[in-house]
Formats: structure tokens, C-alpha cells, sequence
């Protein structure tokens, strides 16, 4: 995936993994997506996860799992 900026939207396709941290350390929640859906960037984070705004909560994807949304 390119890098997504904030406030662009992404395609998030169906069967993936979204994540939330407990602070700096272990994962605290995950959902896979039932279908496929928009997402919003919210921040780019790292080189692996992008946090994304999601069915209105704030989940980290895997960059590799998100896709630019057309001009």
C-alpha cells in the first residue's frame, strides 16, 4: 500500500484484522472485518500499523491490509 496521509480514506476489505494496544504493550482488542468497508486515516504510526477510524472506534491495521481510495 502507498502511504496513506491523514484524513484519506482507505479500503479496508473483508477478513481483516484490526487491533487495539494496551498502552505501549500487548494487544487488548481485535475484530475482523465481516465486510468490506471505508476507513479513515487517523495517524500513520509506524512502518507496520496505520490507526484508522472504524465503525466509529479507533483501531490500528496493518498497513498491507489497506488500500488508497481513487482520486
Amino acid at each position: 500500500m502507498n502511504e496513506s496521509k491523514e484524513g484519506e480514506l482507505v479500503f479496508l476489505p473483508s477478513d481483516i484484522t484490526l487491533i487495539k494496544f494496551k498502552g505501549e504493550g500487548p494487544v487488548d482488542k481485535w475484530k475482523k472485518t465481516d465486510k468490506p468497508c471505508l476507513g479513515l486515516v487517523v495517524d500513520g504510526c509506524d512502518n507496520v500499523y496505520t490507526e484508522v477510524l472504524y465503525n466509529g472506534e479507533y483501531w490500528m491495521a496493518r498497513k498491507q491490509d489497506l488500500y488508497p481510495v481513487g482520486n
